[in-house]
C-alpha cells in the first residue's frame, strides 16, 4: 500500500481540521515536517506532505541519473514565502514520481534538507519513498490532512487577484485559508505606498519580496531564446524563455546596487528582469518614462551582479495581476516624483557648477570616452586644430585635477598608492551623494597578475551548488558538472601594482570595459570559440609582469583610474577595495625605459 493509503488507515484522533493551527498540530502528530519550518532541519532527513504547485518533466542529468524538480506548498506558508524546492534523482525515468498537474498531493518520505546561500531545498536519496494523490482523484474517507489540503487548493486555485493570507488570519477567520476578494481594484489605490509589503529600493536586501512603485528609464531588447539563469527557488525551470530587461528606479539609493555607470550615484538605478511576460495576466507595454506598480518583485544579491530585481508569473495564481501602469497624477506616486525632481535639480546644479579646463595634454587609452560628459563647445581656430581636438581623450579635454567622470569632479593627476590607502576621504564620502576624491589616477609597475593563467580569468559558478569550473568544456549552454544546473560567468582578475614611492596595492578589474559585462556575459557561456577569442585578447596582459616575478625584461607600467571604495565586510565590518574604473579597457601599458 502507498504512504497516503497508510496515512488514511491511521486512527483520525485529531478529528476534522478547520484552521491552519489544527493542520500544523496534525502534521506533527503524523511525524511530518511543516514546510514553513523545513529550514530549521538543515542536514537532517524529514518527511513532508504538500501540494505540488509547479514541476518539471524528468531530464537526464550530466551523469547517468534522471532528475525531476518539484515545488511544494501548504497552508502554513506566508504570502512572501517561496515554495519548497524538492529535487528527485533516480537511475530510471520510470521510477520518478507520477506527477500530472499542479494540485497533486505528494507524501515524500526521507528527504535530505540542504541550505545553500540562505536557500532551502530537499534532495532525494536511495532510501526516499513517495506517494502521489492526483488532483482529479476522489479522496473519499481520507485523513483530515488530505481533506484539508484538497479543500485549501480548491479554494485558492482560481483566485483572481488574491493570494493566501498568513496563518494568523486563517485562524481568526476560522476557515481553511482565506483569500483576498476576487474582484479586482486598481493596485495603485488599493495597496498604496505604505502597505505591509511595500518597499522602496533603499530598503531592499537580498532574497526578499516586495511591492514597488518604479519608473522605467530604459528598456533593453526582449528575447525569446535567451537562456534564463534562475536560482533553485525559482518556480519556473531554467529553460529557453522570453524575458524583458529594463532599468528602473524610485530615486532612492541602495549601496548594494552595482554602479558600473558613474551616473548611477549611490546605486539609484537597478536592472529588473521580467520572465515570461506573456504569461503575466494583463501585462502592459513597458515603455521608458512610464511609472509602474510591480507586485511580488524578488530582490536578489550576488557578489558578481550586486542587487538585482526579478519578476516571474505566479504559478499557483496565473490570473494574478503583477504589473500595472500608474498615472503620474495618482497620489501614491507623488513621493517618487518629488524625489525625481530633487534628483534632476541636484544634477543640473552640479553640471552648472563644474567648469572644465581646456588642456592639450594627451594620455592614450586612459578611460572609455563614451562614459564621460562632453565638454561645452568652444570656438576652434583652423581646420587642423579642430580635427585634432576631435581625437582628444578625457585627460586632454579636462586637464589635470578637473577630469569629469559623469558629472562628478575627480583628480586626474597621478596619486601615490600610499596616499590612497592612508586617506580616509573615501570612507567619509562612501555614503554621500558626491564621490569627490574617491577616484584617483595611478601609475605603477605591474608586479603580479592573478590568476597566473589567462584562461582561468573566466570562472563558471553554479547557481545551485556553488561549484566552480575554471576550465570550461566546449559544449553549448554551459551547465554545472556536479548538478547540471545553470549558473553565471565570473570574470576574475587582480593586478598587484607598485609605484615609485614603494607603495603596493591590489586592483580589482571587475569587467572587460564597462557595466554591460555583468549583463552581457551570457554569450561567453554558449560558444567555446568566443571564449578562446576573449582569452587571446587579454593574454598580452600577462607579459606586463615585472621581471622579478617572471615577466619580460624591464617590466611594464600600468596607468589607470582606480576608485577607492568601502564595501560591506563580514559580521557588519567594512573593507577598503580599489577597483579599476572602466575595467580592463581603461588600463594602458608602456615599457619601462
Amino acid at each position: 500500500m502507498g504512504l497516503i493509503s497508510d496515512l488514511n488507515n491511521e486512527s483520525h484522533s485529531s478529528g476534522s481540521i478547520e484552521t491552519a493551527a489544527d493542520y500544523n498540530n496534525s502534521l506533527l502528530r503524523a511525524m511530518l515536517q511543516p514546510i514553513n519550518s523545513v529550514s530549521s532541519k538543515a542536514n537532517e532527513f524529514i518527511s513532508v506532505l504538500g501540494l505540488i504547485v509547479a514541476f518539471e518533466k524528468p531530464t537526464k542529468s550530466q551523469g547517468s541519473d534522471y532528475m525531476m524538480r518539484l515545488r511544494l506548498m501548504d497552508p502554513l506558508l506566508s504570502p512572501t514565502d517561496h515554495p519548497l524546492a524538492l529535487t528527485v534523482f533516480r537511475a530510471q525515468v520510470g521510477d520518478m514520481p507520477d506527477v500530472r498537474r499542479p494540485g497533486d498531493i505528494i507524501y515524500f518520505e526521507t528527504a535530505k534538507v540542504t541550505v545553500f546561500r540562505n536557500r532551502t531545498q530537499c534532495m532525494s536519496n536511495s532510501r526516499s519513498r513517495w506517494d502521489v494523490l492526483h488532483a482529479d482523484t476522489e479522496i473519499g474517507n481520507a485523513h483530515p490532512l488530505i481533506t484539508y489540503l484538497r479543500r485549501w487548493w480548491k479554494d485558492n486555485e482560481h483566485a483572481l487577484g488574491g493570494r493566501p493570507v498568513g496563518m494568523g488570519d486563517a485562524q481568526s477567520l476560522g476557515m481553511p485559508m482565506a483569500c483576498t476578494s476576487p474582484s479586482y481594484s486598481k493596485p495603485a489605490t488599493s495597496h498604496g505606498g505604505s502597505g505591509k509589503y511595500f518597499r522602496n529600493m533603499s530598503g531592499l536586501q537580498g532574497q526578499a519580496f516586495a511591492d514597488m512603485y518604479l519608473e522605467v528609464v530604459e528598456v533593453g531588447e526582449s528575447s525569446d531564446s535567451m537562456p534564463v539563469m534562475q536560482g533553485i527557488d525559482d518556480i519556473f525551470p531554467s529553460v529557453q524563455a522570453e524575458r524583458i530587461q529594463c532599468r528602473v528606479t524610485d530615486y532612492t539609493a541602495n549601496p548594494l546596487i552595482n554602479t558600473p555607470d558613474p551616473s548611477d550615484v549611490n546605486g539609484r538605478f537597478a536592472w529588473l528582469t521580467i520572465f515570461e511576460p506573456k504569461s503575466i495576466n494583463k501585462f502592459p507595454k513597458i515603455e521608458p518614462g512610464n511609472l509602474y506598480w510591480f507586485r511580488n518583485v524578488r530582490a536578489e544579491y550576488s557578489d558578481t551582479h550586486g542587487l538585482s530585481l526579478k519578476l516571474s508569473p505566479n504559478a499557483m495564481f496565473p490570473k494574478t495581476i503583477l504589473v500595472v501602469c500608474v498615472d503620474p497624477a495618482d497620489p501614491q506616486v507623488l513621493p517618487l516624483l518629488a524625489r525625481k525632481a530633487q534628483y534632476v535639480n541636484d544634477m543640473r546644479q552640479e553640471k552648472e557648477n563644474a567648469e572644465p579646463v581646456q588642456c592639450s595634454r594627451h594620455v592614450e587609452k586612459a578611460v572609455d570616452n563614451s562614459r564621460l560628459i562632453e565638454p561645452e563647445e568652444e570656438a576652434q581656430e583652423g581646420g587642423g586644430e579642430e580635427e585634432e581636438s576631435s581625437q582628444v581623450d578625457a585627460y586632454s579635454m579636462y586637464g589635470e585635477g578637473q577630469l569629469r567622470l559623469a558629472g562628478e569632479p575627480v583628480f586626474a593627476e597621478v596619486t601615490s598608492i600610499a596616499e590612497i590607502l592612508e586617506s580616509d576621504k573615501a570612507t567619509a564620502a562612501a555614503n554621500k551623494k558626491k564621490i569627490d576624491y574617491c577616484v584617483y589616477r595611478v601609475k605603477a609597475l605591474v608586479m603580479q597578475v592573478h590568476p597566473p593563467n589567462p584562461r582561468d580569468t573566466l570562472v563558471f559558478v553554479c547557481d545551485m551548488c556553488g561549484h566552480t569550473q575554471e576550465h570550461m568544456p566546449a559544449v553549448p549552454g554551459m551547465k554545472c558538472s556536479e548538478c547540471s544546473e545553470a549558473g553565471v560567468l565570473e570574470f576574475r582578475l587582480l593586478l598587484k601594482l607598485k609605484d615609485e614611492g614603494d607603495g603596493e596595492c591590489v586592483v580589482v578589474c571587475q569587467g572587460i570595459g564597462d557595466g554591460e559585462w555583468a549583463r552581457e556575459s551570457d554569450w561567453l557561456l554558449a560558444d567555446q570559440a568566443d571564449r578562446d577569442a576573449f582569452i587571446e585578447g587579454i593574454a598580452p596582459l600577462w607579459k606586463a609582469v615585472h621581471p622579478a616575478h617572471g615577466g619580460r625584461p624591464g617590466g611594464m607600467v600600468a596607468e589607470t583610474l582606480v576608485a577607492s571604495v568601502v564595501v560591506p565586510g563580514p559580521n557588519g565590518s567594512v573593507a577598503r577595495s580599489l577597483l579599476a574604473a572602466g575595467g580592463m579597457k581603461s588600463i594602458s601599458f608602456s615599457e619601462v625605459l
